[in-house]
């Protein structure tokens, strides 16, 4: 391995200026390519989309716990708000995900000419 994964990294430059008392911004997502046939650009613009949908906490939440791996009193002491609202906010994050998932689903269903000229 040739080091941490971006996304730990991070998560670790967020712990760190928390600690510090300094404001964090979530990077943008590097490299490109794809991996054993997936779109790897392509799911991280997506996922990109996705997380523009929330609040900064709710983003860290989610990738503090989806991503990272993070167990939720871990999140909320990183965040400064309870494991209760870590819960709370990651939840809304999943039911409103899949929401705008299934919309974007049906939408590409409907214009197959955005497939065709996609690919």
């Amino acid at each position: 391995m040739r080091g941490k994964p971006k996304k730990i990294k991070c998560l670790h430059l967020r712990r760190n200026a928390a600690r510090r008392g300094e404001e964090s911004t979530i990077p943008e997502l590097g490299d490109s390519g794809s991996v054993g046939g997936i779109d790897v650009v392509a799911h991280r613009q997506l996922a990109q989309k996705i997380l523009s949908r929330f609040d900064e906490k709710t983003q860290w939440v989610a990738l503090g716990v989806l991503v990272g791996g993070m167990e939720h009193d871990e999140v909320a002491d990183l965040l400064g708000i309870s494991s209760n609202t870590v819960s709370r906010r990651l939840q809304r994050f999943m039911v409103n995900s899949r929401k705008y998932l299934k919309r974007t689903e049906e939408q590409m269903e409907d214009q197959p000419e955005l497939l065709r000229s996609s690919g």
